[in-house]
């Protein structure tokens, strides 16, 4: 899996989003290259199906901000 200059600037966008998360690099880039979204990421760089990629935060218990990579989940539309 090789990360592009598009997948790192997206990484970069992600990771600016997610500062006050403590979102390090090595969360973000194994986010990244979670097979199902590196497809998505690569399908939107090719101009295949959707043309945005919105990702959110979304903590599985209430307090838990720290594990950003756990609980980032990726919806496109």
């Amino acid at each position: 899996m090789v990360l592009t200059t598009r997948h790192r600037w997206c990484i970069e966008r992600v990771k600016h989003c997610f500062q006050d998360q403590d979102a390090d690099d090595s969360s973000i880039h194994g986010f990244i290259r979670k097979p199902q979204v590196f497809n998505k990421f690569n399908a939107l760089f090719a101009g295949e199906g959707k043309n945005v990629i919105f990702v959110h935060y979304q903590p599985q218990k209430q307090n838990d901000l720290l594990e950003v990579r756990q609980w980032l989940v990726m919806n496109t539309f």
